[in-house]
């Protein structure tokens, strides 16, 4: 009964532009594009639209702001609601899809992450061995400079305490080698 009651309620366009936020200028536009669709009732000079049409007009302007021209958008009025739905299927098919894919792409993000903190791990592992090759390498030598380093201060002391033996010893060493040499 209260749908029978709605379909011979009519407003007026302030009602309608107040109900919908739809301007009156836009409402006469809708009323002539798509007269096919919108019950219009003439009372003097004024028009009034059936009020179960409301909904109607809602939909043509979203359908308006969705970018589709008038015969599109009448052609959609005359079709069945499914097609309204499969398209909304579509939809949400699509973002399904979507949504799979960015899945797969942050899948496979994580996989390249992990191979590169495994990577980064080795890579420390390795820094880490050449760091203590070097120190192992830079304690050997310096043991081996020391070791040298005591072997020639052992020599000097040797040569150093040689040289305090007699000098006749020495001259007579050298004197020798002098005669070789002018032989």
């Amino acid at each position: 009964m209260h749908h029978e009651e709605e379909n011979n309620t009519f407003l007026g366009l302030t009602e309608v532009q107040e109900s919908t936020g739809i301007p009156k200028a836009t409402l006469k536009r809708y009323m002539i594009n798509h007269e096919e669709f919108i019950e219009v009732k003439k009372v003097g000079r004024q028009n009034k639209l059936n009020a179960a049409d409301i909904e109607k007009l809602k939909r043509i302007r979203q359908l308006y702001n969705d970018g589709l021209k008038r015969e599109d958008i009448n052609a959609r009025l005359r079709g069945p609601e499914v097609i309204n739905h499969t398209s909304t299927e579509a939809q949400t098919n699509e973002v399904k899809e979507d949504i799979k894919e960015i899945k797969r792409l942050l899948i496979l993000q994580l996989r390249e992450n992990e191979q590169q903190k495994q990577f980064n791990e080795h890579l420390l592992y390795e820094i880490r061995q050449l760091k203590n090759e070097l120190r192992r390498f830079d304690e050997e030598r310096l043991t081996s400079f020391e070791n040298e380093m005591n072997d020639t201060i052992q020599s000097l002391k040797e040569v150093s305490s040689s040289q305090d033996a007699p000098k006749g010893h020495w001259f007579s060493l050298s004197r020798m080698f002098d005669k070789q040499k002018k032989e």
